[in-house]
């Protein structure tokens, strides 16, 4: 499931309005969420993609941000690794 619906599915499922829900939405500024939210919320992102994101107050991401955190570590371990000899 891509990263934008997991997202969407987890913050709706803690009653946040879908209409606020766009890609420049902060996480905690615009949709209020609070640590035990934004917990919740990356372990939705982790049990769907593996992929652990840490979400805080501090730093804020917004929805866009999130995504590309989780695609970027996505392709690095899609990526073969090549060894130097």
């Amino acid at each position: 499931m891509p990263c934008r619906e997991v997202l969407l599915k987890a913050l709706i499922d803690l009653g946040i309005d879908e209409s606020l829900i766009v890609d420049d939405a902060r996480l905690f500024g615009d949709l209020k969420i609070d640590s035990t939210e934004a917990v919740e919320v990356a372990l939705s992102l982790k049990k769907a993609s593996g992929v652990s994101v840490a979400l805080n107050s501090k730093s804020d991401p917004r929805i866009v941000d999130i995504c590309a955190i989780v695609d970027a570590a996505l392709m690095r371990e899609a990526t073969p690794q090549r060894s130097v000899s």
